[in-house]
């Protein structure tokens, strides 16, 4: 079994992550997943791939492994996200003027965002995230 250890942040990137309370959390976007501390080898491939095509702007790609992902384990929180970020097109970007990663769109979607089969399963903090990016959409 591989650990959490192994993952980069789903929603930035960075190897800046640690367990805290059951939540994989960013030491640099502060982003809080919902993720077992042990996961399989597989999974933590997936998951980084899924999330550095998403970073390369490959979101097709990017949603196809979520997708992988959720065929297995259709209720995991962190695969949702990153599937609902997918399908947006969301890169999470770091503005220099407020220290903080903020959400930039590189696809337009007319679906809104909770309508999607994502958002239902993701956990309040990102609920609130996707609110944010339904503005954007708007």
């Amino acid at each position: 079994m591989a650990t959490w250890e192994q993952l980069t942040c789903p929603t930035c990137g960075s190897n800046a992550v640690e367990m805290v309370n059951g939540f994989l959390c960013c030491k640099a976007c502060k982003s809080k997943h919902t993720l077992e501390e042990k996961i399989s080898e597989e999974e933590v491939i997936a998951f980084n791939n899924a999330t550095n095509d998403r970073l390369m702007q490959n979101f097709g790609r990017a949603l196809k492994e979520y997708e992988l992902i959720l065929k297995k384990s259709p209720n995991n929180e962190t695969a949702n996200w990153g599937a609902l970020l997918s399908f947006y097109g969301i890169k999470y970007e770091y503005d220099k003027k407020t220290g903080k990663y903020i959400p930039t769109c590189h696809r337009l979607k007319e679906k809104p965002v909770i309508s999607t089969p994502y958002y239902a399963k993701l956990n309040a903090e990102h609920k609130a995230k996707a609110y944010e990016i339904e503005r954007l959409r708007l």
